[in-house]
């Protein structure tokens, strides 16, 4: 395990996990986050700089990237020699995403640019509301077209734990 792809609809643990398996393996983490979210970049608009940015953040040899943004799927599962896809329960991951937004409203989460606000902005909510509509098809898909590849899909947080427990 070298270099590992982190997706799954936000809430899912995908941000709490990618630093759990970094801490045992040793493996940079990327959060893609924190480079779409710099404001000054204007990624939001800028789809080609975004995309070039993803590729260079997978250049290297060994890496976490941690994130979904599914237009940059198909180089990040091709380099990619394992993909962890957590498919967690929606109830689940809005409970989480308000809890999020309870602890980090007035401080700054780690994983995120430093003018980064916590908000629960209604365009996020209606994203994982449809998570399992619109994206989850778009990560089996590239899941699919990658099967050689060591695949793992967590359907309960608690797999994903035992998971990282195994790890040596």
């Amino acid at each position: 395990m070298k270099r590992v792809v982190v997706v799954g609809c936000p809430g899912s643990g995908k941000s709490t996990f990618s630093k759990k398996l970094a801490n045992k393996t040793g493996l940079p983490v990327v959060h893609l986050d924190y480079y779409y979210h710099q404001t000054q970049h204007n990624y939001y608009i800028n789809t080609e700089a975004w995309n070039a940015k993803v590729v260079e953040l997978i250049e290297p040899a060994t890496w976490i990237v941690e994130g979904n943004y599914g237009a940059t799927f198909p180089e990040r599962f091709r380099a990619a020699d394992t993909i962890i896809f957590f498919d967690i329960p929606r109830r689940i991951c809005f409970y989480r995403i308000f809890k999020r937004w309870m602890y980090y409203r007035d401080r700054k989460r780690d994983e995120m640019p430093d003018d980064w606000a916590e908000k629960l902005d209604p365009e996020f909510l209606k994203y994982v509301w449809h998570f399992s509509k619109r994206s989850k098809p778009k990560i089996l898909t590239q899941v699919n077209a990658h099967k050689n590849k060591n695949v793992l899909i967590f359907n309960k947080s608690k797999t994903a734990e035992d998971y990282l427990e195994s790890i040596e």
